[in-house]
This record gives C-alpha cells, structure tokens and sequence, in this order.
C-alpha cells in the first residue's frame, strides 16, 4: 500500500507522477528558482545581485527556513502521516470496522474540504467516495483512505466498530 502511494513499482521503478518523484524532483522549488532566474533576466538584475537573491531563496526565506528545507519538512510529514494512516488501514481491514471518525480538529489554514469533514463519521463506501468529491484535493493517485485533505493535512481517521454506534 506504502509502495503504491509512492508510486513504486513491482520492479522498484519510480513512477513519474508519484509522490517520491516529487520529494526527489522538488519540481515547485525548481519552477520558483526558474521564475526568479527568469525575472533578473528581464530586469537586467546583475550577476551579484541575482546570486544573493537565488542564494537567499534556498538557503532562507521572510519565514527564516530556505525552499529546499520547507518542502522537504512538508514532504517529510506528509510520508510520515500516510504510513501511519496505512497502519490504520491495515488494523481496520484485520479487525473489520467500516466506519471512522475524521479528526485532527481545525486551524487558520484547513482547507474546505477537511471543515466539511472534521467530527464526523463515515462509512469505508463513503470514504472511498471521496475520489469524487468536487474538494477533494487534486494530487497523482490520490487516495482518500491515506491522503484525506490532501498535502499537509492534519486529520486522521480513527476506525471505530459498529457495536459504538449503536
């Protein structure tokens, strides 16, 4: 399942739309260096001044952390979050529960998609619905049983058995 969602292959292949691909390839760090190289072009920004800026961006950023560190602390949670929600997944299986508790509650930045879902139970079939879901988060081989509201998110599913809802 871990495989799977990292887009691993039978053969140990990196798929080229998958999550590690992304980890390794950091292709948004690489579209901003690209952005920022591209506009001390067009300004006419000398050598000096486009190497402090481009050095600034990766090594720190207004926020005190460079790009290169960010996205690999969020990649990094994110691979940790999902094994545990296959873990999950795996238990549920074994014990036979089909409902689960989204939580993780809500901050400043929760994305729609987990406020519609916080507190709320929900059967495996409309889990597995989500995929569907006009919010649900747009990312390659999206799974909602392990990617709930999308990169960075916060929530789990807490599987519970059917006898606690009667």
């Amino acid at each position: 399942l871990i495989k799977q969602w990292l887009g691993i292959d039978s053969k140990g292949n990196i798929n080229e739309t998958s999550y590690l691909n992304d980890l390794i390839e950091n292709k948004e760090v690489k579209r901003q260096l690209k952005d920022a190289s591209l506009k001390a072009i067009v300004s006419q920004q000398g050598y000096q001044e486009t190497k402090k800026q481009i050095e600034n961006y990766i090594v720190t950023t207004e926020e005190g952390e460079g790009a290169f560190k960010k996205y690999a602390r969020n990649l990094t949670y994110d691979l940790y979050a999902t094994t545990d929600r296959a873990v999950q997944e795996t238990y549920k299986n074994e014990l036979g529960y089909e409902f689960a508790i989204y939580e993780g509650g809500l901050i400043k930045t929760s994305r729609k998609f987990c406020k519609e879902k916080n507190g709320k139970i929900f059967h495996s079939s409309e889990i597995a619905d989500w995929v569907n879901d006009k919010n649900a988060p747009r990312m390659p081989n999206y799974n909602p049983f392990l990617q709930l509201g999308g990169y960075g998110c916060r929530h789990h599913l807490s599987w519970i058995p059917t006898s606690v809802l009667s």
